[in-house]
């Protein structure tokens, strides 16, 4: 039976390849934590983007309304009868109204969602 001259290097070639396969498997194992954390980074950067966009437009819908709000309490009512002194009375209370209802409504979850950031 003829057998081949030199199997030792058949067997090096199979050992080199079993050594590259090695490496190939501690590499990508290495890789895809990499590229894991990677991704899990972007993922909470798009998350936090998008938190900061909500909490901003939140501000915002508070801004307005409180800016508003000033501007009507810094003019100086003109009231020379009774009628109007209730009238303005009356817009103070739904202000008042406005106000809490504003207070309980849009800060908590502001503050919440800034927690958050």
């Amino acid at each position: 039976k003829w057998v081949y001259e030199k199997p030792h290097e058949v067997t090096g070639l199979e050992t080199d390849v079993d050594g590259l396969w090695a490496g190939i498997t501690e590499k990508s194992a290495h890789k895809r934590k990499v590229l894991d954390d990677d991704l899990a980074r972007e993922i909470f950067k798009e998350r936090t983007r998008l938190w900061v966009g909500n909490h901003l437009g939140m501000y915002n819908v508070i801004k307005k309304w409180a800016d508003e709000k000033l501007a009507y309490l810094t003019v100086k009512e003109d009231i020379s009868s009774i009628e109007p002194a209730r009238q303005h009375l009356s817009l103070m209370d739904l202000l008042k109204s406005d106000f809490a209802g504003m207070t309980d409504s849009n800060v908590p979850p502001l503050k919440k969602l800034g927690g958050e950031i």
